[in-house]
């Protein structure tokens, strides 16, 4: 019996253990899961895993460099919406400037923690399996299905659940 999860991301072990990551997987493609293997048809490679080890959920390191840079990009757009607020105010108050500024914060820091949150809540699969050489090799596997979105509604977690009759 076949099954297969027909929008899925693969990533190596170099890119999950990345904190300076923009993407997170290095290829999209297709998994195939059969009684015998798993094959990942991605658009750059093919994998073809038989002697599967071990299967594990985990996640990626957080692209801690990814943020301060989008942070620093977004800085300059706040001071900007900032000064608008300030100029355009007709009637402002010293304490209405201020309201408007502190939700400009809050909503900085907001994003900043749901993006953390989402991040670190996102599940990978990590399957071990043994080469053509015997040596074990390690590849990551997430469900990109509504554009990224099915590994951090379950599709991940159901991936992770029909790989792992396959381990030793």
């Amino acid at each position: 019996m076949s099954q297969q999860f027909p929008n899925v991301w693969y990533a190596t072990p170099v890119r999950v253990a990345s904190r300076a990551k923009f993407k997170a997987h290095d290829d999209c493609g297709r998994l195939e899961i059969s009684s015998s293997e798993l094959t990942f048809l991605g658009a750059k490679q093919r994998l073809q895993m038989r002697d599967i080890r071990t299967v594990a959920l985990t996640r990626q390191n957080l692209p801690w460099l990814m943020y301060l840079v989008v942070n620093v990009l977004m800085s300059p757009c706040c001071a900007l919406t900032a000064y608008l607020i300030y100029q355009d105010w007709s009637e402002r108050t010293e304490f209405s400037v201020q309201i408007a500024l502190v939700s400009l914060v809050v909503i900085y820091l907001v994003s900043n923690v749901l993006v953390t949150l989402i991040n670190v809540n996102t599940s990978w699969v990590l399957v071990e399996y043994a080469d053509m050489d015997n040596q074990t090799q390690q590849a990551y596997f997430m469900d990109a299905s509504g554009f990224g979105w099915g590994g951090f509604l379950g599709g991940t977690r159901r991936m992770y659940q029909a790989i792992l009759p396959r381990s030793r």
